[in-house]
């Protein structure tokens, strides 16, 4: 008599009984990155011009990392200037950055990528980079 039925039998009952493992034990699907640009209540720069950190909604909070430093961030003036063709930014593809100072002149920050922050990560922050 051959094993090989009976070794089949048992290796699809525990492919079944995997599949049937509670929910709990998967890893739960990071946060989205999607966020309404009406949303966005406030901004503060990285010491290093390198990041922006956002405030969206009551308790949202977003790294936006920059492809190179933008130092403007750093002037007191300096305000941002957005541009998006969807009221969603969910990549950063989907925003059109500048950084203007008080006479308007504004050069682009291109924005690499969006990561939301867990509360942890913005209570972390020091106080003058919080939003």
């Amino acid at each position: 008599m051959s094993r090989l039925p009976v070794l089949l039998a048992l290796a699809g009952s525990a492919l079944l009984l995997g599949a049937a493992a509670p929910a709990s034990d998967a890893p739960k699907p990071a946060r989205s990155a999607c966020f309404l640009s009406t949303d966005w209540q406030g901004w503060k720069p990285s010491a290093d011009s390198r990041t922006i950190y956002i405030h969206v909604n009551v308790r949202d909070y977003y790294r936006l990392d920059l492809s190179s430093a933008c130092t403007r961030l750093q002037d007191p003036t300096a305000h941002l200037v957005t541009h998006s063709q969807s009221p969603w930014i969910c990549n950063a593809i989907d925003l059109d950055l500048k950084v203007a100072d008080e006479n308007g002149f504004a050069i682009p920050c291109i924005v690499r990528k969006i990561t939301p922050m867990t509360r942890a990560e913005v209570d972390a922050l020091p106080k003058k980079q919080r939003p």
